[in-house]
């Protein structure tokens, strides 16, 4: 399968749109892109970035019109583009959530995700995870196992020791860490889980995947007293002077869909230099009114090339990179 990509926001029309409505925007027929690029509509799949939505060739017909507006500065690369979209990351999803995981995983491979990172929150959700890992997909599953700290209700001993007895089939600890933003939270309680996870990562040399939200600080703070080697801040949003010791500890952040529309989370990402950052999903949250899927992993890449002024193919190749390193992939 032929990936084309449109860079841009785009928006789709039928041939019953007139084309004065038309004349301020760049507008191709979709008929005419298969001549361009010598390829039959059945064999190619087509990538709209609309706005944030994310939709396939399967939903046009040869006479809808679809126009771009291209938003990118010094960026070499025109507004529509063969790639060979294949290998993208999706660094935390949780995919025990899914309802069909295996119609949700054959979907984000058509999309070019070849790796995905399931990550735990409670005991049920890291049962669930163990069991998906016996199957079969079409792409590569890996798992963390965690605690959240908004999910300390029950069974956190069942948790602890089931991250324990399944050690070396996961390549993570988490999701993991403190909320202070979480209605009714208990600051002991998640300090203590957290600690005892992360006690877990430095006896086995696991990464930790950090749920840090209005805790950043002492999370931060935590993971140092530790000597942790490797933590990610997953969708980090907070101020950019723990993001500096951050960064300077040789730890990551993740970036997520939510550079849309996350004044924080934008302010964070564009801080944090490329080789810092993880490109993740936390699928299935909803972001533009909508659940999320790993294939969404596309609409992070997407502004993180715009925030960092940095072609589409150089974003992925190192955050591939970072992924790797981080996982051990």
């Amino acid at each position: 399968m032929i990936n084309i990509r449109f860079y841009g926001e785009l928006k789709k029309y039928n041939n019953n749109i007139p084309f004065a409505s038309l004349k301020k925007e760049k507008k191709i027929m979709i008929s005419d892109i298969m001549n361009i690029f010598k390829i039959p509509l059945k064999e190619c799949h087509l990538i709209l970035l609309n706005g944030d939505s994310v939709y396939p060739a399967i939903e046009l017909n040869d006479n809808d019109f679809v126009s771009f507006f291209p938003k990118f500065k010094n960026i070499d690369i025109s507004p529509i583009q063969i790639l060979n979209l294949s290998g993208l990351i999706d660094t935390h999803s949780h995919l025990d959530e899914f309802e069909n995981i295996s119609e949700t995983l054959k979907i984000a491979k058509e999309f070019g995700v070849d790796k995905i990172v399931g990550v735990g929150s409670d005991y049920n959700s890291n049962l669930k995870l163990i069991d998906l890992i016996k199957k079969d997909f079409p792409l590569k599953i890996f798992i963390a196992l965690g605690i959240h700290p908004n999910n300390l209700n029950k069974d956190i001993e069942k948790g602890i020791e089931i991250i324990k007895e399944n050690i070396d089939k996961i390549i993570g600890i988490g999701e993991c860490g403190l909320d202070y933003k979480y209605k009714g939270f208990n600051k002991d309680l998640q300090k203590d889980v957290f600690s005892r996870q992360i006690e877990i990562a430095r006896e086995y040399k696991k990464p930790i995947i950090v749920h840090s939200r209005g805790a950043w600080e002492d999370c931060f703070d935590m993971l140092s007293s530790f000597d942790v080697e490797k933590a990610n801040f997953h969708w980090f949003s907070g101020d950019i002077d723990i993001l500096k010791r951050i960064i300077d500890r040789g730890f990551f952040i993740s970036a997520t869909p939510a550079l849309k529309f996350s004044k924080p989370h934008k302010d964070a990402i564009k801080f944090a230099p490329l080789e810092r950052i993880l490109v993740e999903t936390d699928s299935p949250v909803k972001y533009f009114e909508r659940p999320s899927e790993p294939k969404d992993v596309i609409i992070t890449i997407k502004h993180l090339s715009i925030l960092k002024d940095e072609p589409v193919d150089k974003v992925i190749e190192i955050t591939n990179k970072n992924a790797k390193e981080f996982f051990g992939f």
